[in-house]
């Protein structure tokens, strides 16, 4: 379940992604290697950052999203705007108990982001999986607490990157 806009929680969260943000810049390189990071994030692209936008301050007025410290700040893309067409994308929202058939996906905190780093991506197709009744177990439970999403990229190649080439 997503914590309120003045919660604690969302403190800490913004600290994870920074960290795991800075974590994967880190491992990545200056290197042709592409990113994916795939995850309930528990964050919207509507959330509002505070004030100040310093995620190093530690009190409410500097919290930065976490879909924001991905995208805005680390140039990370999310994969579900990168479509031709597309509808909310909402994967949040089962009650508690995942049981109630008539729930209603409320906000997109579930999300794949990209991050080029010497690729172009040519085509994505992204959909929520798990939001349809038919998807429940046969005990009427959800497969979990929150729809997934899943997608197809297309990458091609910007940088000739050299290929080691075999012995004879």
């Amino acid at each position: 379940m997503r914590s309120s806009a003045d919660s604690v929680f969302r403190l800490a969260q913004s600290a994870q992604m920074l960290e795991l943000l800075t974590t994967v810049g880190e491992l990545a390189g200056d290197g042709p290697s592409q990113v994916i990071m795939v995850g309930d994030f528990n964050s919207s692209p509507e959330d509002i950052p505070g004030s100040d936008y310093n995620p190093f301050s530690g009190n409410m007025e500097s919290y930065v999203p976490s879909y924001l410290l991905a995208t805005y700040y680390f140039g990370f893309l999310d994969s579900w705007l990168l479509q031709k067409k597309y509808d909310n994308g909402y994967t949040s929202g089962f009650d508690e108990y995942v049981c109630d058939p008539d729930a209603e996906l409320t906000t997109r905190i579930d999300h794949i982001f990209l991050g080029q780093n010497g690729y172009k991506i040519e085509k994505v197709k992204s959909i929520v999986v798990g939001d349809d009744v038919k998807d429940m177990t046969p005990n009427g439970l959800w497969p979990s607490d929150h729809a997934g999403v899943v997608a197809k990229i297309k990458f091609s190649q910007k940088h000739s990157v050299p290929r080691a080439k075999p012995r004879r």
